[in-house]
């Protein structure tokens, strides 16, 4: 079985900078008063990214990619990756201004940023999610995004997403009308450019095939 891992990375990473960003400047609590008509200037106090630390829970395509993007805007980058033991991956939650989730979902990451974790983050902190939902204790983010445990998330990806047809969990629904939450419907990766991507990293492999020198093997 072949896979192709290299077309999705790049979007995701620019997707997680979105959420940073609209998450860092309060976009759409000010986007939400302009429709109502409410001009407050003063009230949107804003974080800016330059001198704060990122931390990468996964350092693979995602992450490499984020790392280079934010590096250019004066930021600090440290990272964890499966290789790194607990401890660091508690102190890179303590350090971190940012968090971003970009690692896969197994046996092992499943649930591992808990309600422990969550308490670990700065008050001041914002967690981003671009992995998988079940990496993170749903129920215990909610909990304590409206304690107001730590400043918001950027999530786009959820525990129990619907299909196409299907309907939107409460707790998600809970979760995206959160003020301090903002959130997309699992679409990091859906631009024309990945699309492009895909097609050719798909024709690439099957060329590898044929050629006898399969690539990007899964088993």
């Amino acid at each position: 079985m072949l896979n192709c891992p290299t077309f999705v990375p790049l979007s995701v990473a620019e997707h997680a900078l979105a959420l940073l960003f609209a998450l860092a400047r309060r976009l759409p609590e000010a986007r939400a008063d302009l429709e109502k008509g409410i001009w407050l200037s003063n009230k949107y106090t804003g974080m800016e990214v330059a001198g704060k630390t990122l931390g990468l829970v996964g350092y693979g395509n995602v992450g490499h990619h984020l790392e280079r993007m934010v590096k250019g805007l004066g930021m600090k980058v440290i990272w964890v990756n499966s290789k790194s033991t607990a401890v660091e991956i508690d102190d890179l939650l303590r350090a971190s201004d940012v968090v971003c989730l970009c690692l896969p979902l197994n046996k092992s990451t499943h649930h591992m940023i808990d309600k422990r974790r969550l308490g670990l983050l700065k008050k001041t902190a914002y967690l981003l999610n671009v992995a998988r939902g079940a990496i993170v204790d749903q129920a215990a983010l909610l909990e304590a995004l409206q304690g107001q445990d730590f400043a918001g998330a950027g999530l786009d990806v959820f525990e129990g997403e619907p299909d196409a047809e299907g309907e939107i969990s409460d707790q998600i629904r809970a979760l995206v009308g959160l003020p301090n939450v903002v959130a997309t419907p699992h679409s990091a990766f859906n631009t024309p450019e990945t699309l492009d991507r895909k097609g050719a990293e798909i024709l690439s492999d099957i060329q590898s095939c044929l050629a006898g020198r399969p690539q990007n093997m899964l088993n």
